[in-house]
């Protein structure tokens, strides 16, 4: 198990770097105040600036996105729904993604992980130029997620003896865990939230599967973020990721992970 000095912007510290990352999917999304200022010519502007990385075939995605009221008055109106496209810029391999729609940017990584900074660096390219094209005045939201799949033979030991927060069997009666999924929500340090989901999946005979999903993220009143100290949030996000990894996971699994 090695260890890394990370120094990103103003943040330094150490952090854990395995040999083995259970990370599936890595992704870093942006949420901002004036998605009105995008349409689809932003799109295909966007692709050829970053064409070099995203060498794929564009794809398109479309999500439902949900904002909250404001004014006075606001708690006692629902929030706005509305269904938003997005376009997916591909690496020729599909393992790195950008999708960008009207007041919207996620970066992806997929498995393999390549590690922190590859991720951070293609981060930073797509919000800069999305950031040139669209022009957002401010960030709603800032949200740094890591999907981990962790599949142990059985031999190796069971979920109990891999995260501090298993799945609990029925006090006082005899039974095993067969299936389940756990979620919570929790408020951070610095004004930000995590969701935490442990769910089982299938897994080949003789193992266990688990999807551990931890998401953090940041909102802002009234767009107050700007964009200057966007990256700087981010670097603040996933240092907070990592920790509540680390916090959720016991040794055994940390040794599963550098083996």
């Amino acid at each position: 198990m090695g260890t890394k000095k990370l120094q990103t912007g103003r943040l330094s510290h150490r952090r854990r770097v395995y040999k083995n990352p259970p990370i599936e999917e890595a992704v870093c999304e942006f949420q901002f105040s004036n998605p009105e200022n995008w349409n689809l010519i932003h799109s295909g502007l966007l692709l050829e600036r970053v064409k070099k990385r995203y060498g794929g075939k564009p794809t398109e995605q479309r999500i439902l996105r949900v904002t909250p009221p404001k004014g006075e008055a606001s708690s006692a109106l629902p929030p706005s729904v509305e269904e938003i496209t997005k376009v997916k810029l591909n690496s020729v391999d599909g393992r790195e993604i950008a999708a960008i729609g009207p007041g919207v940017l996620s970066v992806h990584l997929l498995k393999p992980y390549a590690g922190w900074e590859h991720f951070r660096s293609q981060i930073a390219e797509a919000f800069r130029e999305y950031q040139k094209i669209g022009r957002p005045e401010a960030i709603r939201r800032i949200g740094v997620r890591y999907i981990n799949r962790i599949v142990v033979p059985v031999a190796k030991g069971a979920p109990h003896e891999f995260f501090t927060t298993p799945p609990y069997t029925i006090p006082g009666i005899e039974c095993s865990v067969d299936t389940y999924a756990i979620r919570g929500e929790y408020s951070l340090s610095g004004q930000s939230k995590v969701i935490v989901q442990l769910a089982s999946i299938e897994a080949p005979p003789n193992a266990f599967g688990v999807v551990l999903d931890i998401d953090v993220s940041r909102n802002w009143k009234e767009d107050s973020q700007n964009m200057q100290s966007a990256l700087k949030s981010v670097d603040e996000l996933r240092d907070q990721e990592r920790q509540v990894f680390e916090a959720l996971i016991t040794d055994k699994a940390r040794d599963f992970f550098d083996a």
